[in-house]
């Protein structure tokens, strides 16, 4: 049954509710007492970047290099990369200084998106030895 409720917000939003008519009840109730959908999704999103800003401040000393890909691409990987590299920096066994700065060199979104759930330890390696491989390239086209 379709019920309009009234949430904590002050918005007004149709809700499909099931169940038995004391069912029905409790759970406008409960809608009643949240945020409507709209705001919850925009605190989540604003608290996100709040998060976003704080991570890319504590990356400012690395020169990060610019992502190639997509605009899908790019948009996911720097959020990836940004989180990524903020937990290496903060990881005391993983998080070397080399690490960091040669996993900030990578500029491949599909890199990042591909690696995105390795350890941090595997990170850390596979990122030296893309910028290992990366200066070869580069020092062997000069």
């Amino acid at each position: 049954m379709d019920h309009t409720v009234t949430h904590a917000c002050g918005h007004m939003q149709l809700h499909h509710v099931l169940g038995f008519t004391q069912q029905q009840q409790r759970k406008v109730a409960l809608l009643e007492a949240a945020p409507c959908d709209s705001c919850r999704r925009s605190t989540r999103q604003a608290s996100g970047r709040a998060v976003s800003a704080e991570q890319v401040a504590a990356l400012a000393h690395l020169a990060l290099a610019s992502l190639c890909g997509s605009p899908r691409q790019v948009a996911w990987a720097e959020t990836i990369r940004v989180t990524r590299l903020t937990s290496l920096l903060a990881d005391r066994d993983h998080g070397t200084p080399e690490a960091c700065s040669a996993c900030a060199t990578i500029a491949e979104a599909k890199w990042w998106i591909d690696y995105r759930n390795l350890p941090l330890a595997d990170l850390a390696a596979r990122g030296v030895a893309a910028a290992t491989i990366s200066k070869h390239a580069v020092a062997a086209a000069a």
